[in-house]
């Protein structure tokens, strides 16, 4: 399990050109929206000769060792940092060594890295799965990590929930009318035996106060590994691991961690 910072598409100063000379910032509203289903997708690109770039463009430079390109149909696409001009070098776990993929199979891509300090990428969009569509992106998260949870939680220490958020109508017939606004995730983390130096680790992330990204399931040995689990959220809880974990010789101490999605 992996917690990101804030997702670095959606700062303010945050910009994002393409290709095509409409492709304003608001062109790639969808693209940071964690909500698959509205999807950013580019017009008139239905070809595999016809290469869209996207430029993102950070008002500042960041620290980031990790990009998710999640519910796309790219078969052929390169990540490059624009710094360098050159590829991002990659985790063996992330698919390949550097970040271009030729014949691509999958449609959410998990991009790890050492932390660079990067001011700019592109991502340049070529050939599609199904070959001559338009090129699609259901969500883009850049990040750092903030902390590896190397010790995981038991089985039933773990629940994942996708909740649907409604409005109820009454009808003058007597029935009801439902529309669904969105579906938002949430996750319960069950923790025991925690030692005194991730507790602290865990009270940092709390006592911040602010968004981050969660990552259930990083990949460890191939790209296909990974699980697609990503959603940005924030600590919604209290801090309460201050009880110590029964039966311990140890000073261990055992709480709970809830994470809920936030707005788009």
């Amino acid at each position: 399990m992996e917690i990101l910072g804030p997702n670095i598409m959606t700062f303010s100063d945050t910009g994002m050109t393409g290709s095509a000379a409409s492709t304003t910032s608001a062109f790639f509203n969808n693209i940071v929206d964690s909500d698959l289903r509205r999807a950013f997708v580019t017009y008139n690109y239905n070809s595999d000769f016809a290469a869209f770039v996207l430029v993102v463009t950070f008002g500042s430079p960041q620290v980031i060792d990790r990009i998710a390109i999640m519910g796309h149909n790219l078969k052929q696409f390169f990540v490059r940092n624009l710094d360098i001009f050159d590829f991002f070098s990659m985790t063996q776990s992330s698919g390949t060594v550097s970040s271009e993929w030729i014949s691509n199979s999958l449609t959410s891509n998990y991009m790890m890295f050492s932390p660079v300090t990067c001011s700019s990428f592109s991502i340049q969009m070529t050939k599609t799965i199904t070959a001559n569509e338009e090129k699609v992106v259901g969500y883009l998260a850049v990040g750092n990590r903030l902390l590896d949870l190397s010790q995981k939680p038991g089985y039933a220490g773990y629940s994942v929930i996708n909740k649907d958020t409604s409005i109820s109508h009454a009808m003058a017939n007597g029935g009801y009318r439902y529309q669904k606004i969105a579906q938002k995730t949430s996750v319960k983390i069950d923790m025991e035996y925690v030692p005194a130096t991730l507790r602290q680790s865990f009270y940092d992330l709390y006592f911040n106060r602010q968004e981050m990204i969660f990552v259930g399931n990083p990949p460890t040995t191939t790209a296909a590994s990974w699980d697609k689990q990503i959603f940005p959220c924030v600590w919604s809880n209290g801090f309460d691991f201050e009880t110590y974990s029964d039966n311990c010789a140890t000073p261990y101490f055992s709480g709970s961690i809830v994470l809920d999605e936030i707005p788009k």
